[in-house]
Order: C-alpha cells, then structure tokens, then sequence
C-alpha cells in the first residue's frame, strides 16, 4: 500500500520534526517493510513502505534524482517503467526500483512525462532549484493524495489523519457531511469532510 507525508514550508518557517514525526506515525499501518525521512531547508518527507518492487534499501524513499535537484515520494506503481526506462540514461541507476525509473524521466521530460505513466499513482516530487512541488495522480485516482495549502505550507498526504494533527487544528466541511448524511455521497470530488483539506483529482 505504501503511505507518505510531505510538508514544504514557504516562508522558511521551521517545521518542528517531533510534530512531523508524530503525525506521519497515524499512516505507519501503509507500510510494515520500511520506514525514512528527509528534512530538507524547506521540506520535510517520511515514508512508510510495502516493499513489492526492488525490496532492497535502494527502493527506498524519500529518493533523489541522480542529479540530487529532485526528491520524491511515490505511492503505486508505473506498469509500463520498463518501457520509460529505455529513455533515460540508466548507468547510474542503483536499484530495480519504479520509483527511481519516475524520479529521473520527471527531471528528463517534465510536466509532459505524465502524459506517458501508465498505473495507479500519487507522488510528490520537490525541486530543489526552483522551489517547486509537483503534486499528481492516476487518472483513475486509484491512489489517494489530500493535501492542504496556506500562505505557509504545502501538507500533502496519503490520508486526512497526519495533516490535521500536524495542523493541530479541525473544522468540518458541514456542506460535506450535510451530503453523506442526508443524501449518501462519499465523492465530493475535491473537497472532503474537513475544510481547507483537498483531495488532489485524478
């Protein structure tokens, strides 16, 4: 199943760690194989693994680009990676890895390699050079990303719970409930039970 929680800070704000740590231990249940961080100047990522592809610790994530400019946290998996693999320089390649395959045909390609995945998806990739985030997902939205977005923080998520502890904070989208209650729907498209908590569409 694999799960991960990301925070960029935007101002430079610190992100307290213990805060941090503890809120990803509510997803620690989306992967038993492995846990990893990284705290970065502006960004901070934990990861908790389900090893299925390259079981070794060079499938594990947080991973950097070859070129060390991008870091990603990657839930899923690329069907077609093999294919994608043929297009990149693959010498320097240390594992068997999806993710690694993703990570570096993103820094080749750009926003238009999504175009060329093919899977069950949802990752957060972060360029170090132009201070960026890129938040994406399957077109099925097979694989589930939340996030929320405020003048100082990026959150994004593979589930609700980590982001509200870390923003130690709630306030329920009554339209939402208002809905499951009285008409039964679950699928609010981009919003979710908690206001200013997004779900990212396919």
């Amino acid at each position: 199943m694999c799960g991960y929680l990301f925070v960029y800070s935007k101002r430079k704000l610190p992100i307290n760690k213990k805060k941090f740590l503890s809120s990803s231990k509510l997803i620690n249940h989306r992967g038993p194989d492995d846990f990893s961080t990284f705290f970065g100047e502006d960004i901070a990522a934990s990861f908790y693994r389900l090893s299925i592809r390259d079981i070794t610790n060079n499938g594990r994530q947080p991973m950097l680009s070859l070129s060390k400019k991008k870091s990603i946290v990657f839930n899923g998996e690329i069907y077609n990676s093999k294919n994608l693999k043929n297009k990149i320089d693959t010498k320097k390649l240390s594992s068997n890895s999806d993710t690694e395959i993703l990570i570096n045909y993103f820094e080749k390609y750009k926003e238009q390699s999504l175009e060329n995945f093919k899977g069950m998806f949802s990752f957060v990739i972060y360029d170090f050079e132009h201070k960026k985030c890129i938040l994406a997902r399957d077109r099925f939205g097979m694989k589930p990303l939340y996030y929320y977005n405020d003048k100082n923080f990026l959150i994004a998520c593979s589930e609700i719970k980590p982001i509200l502890k870390f923003l130690n904070k709630t306030k329920f989208n009554e339209n939402a409930f208002s809905d499951f209650f009285i008409k039964g729907h679950m699928d609010h498209e981009e919003n979710t039970f908690f206001n200013d908590i997004k779900s990212l569409p396919p």
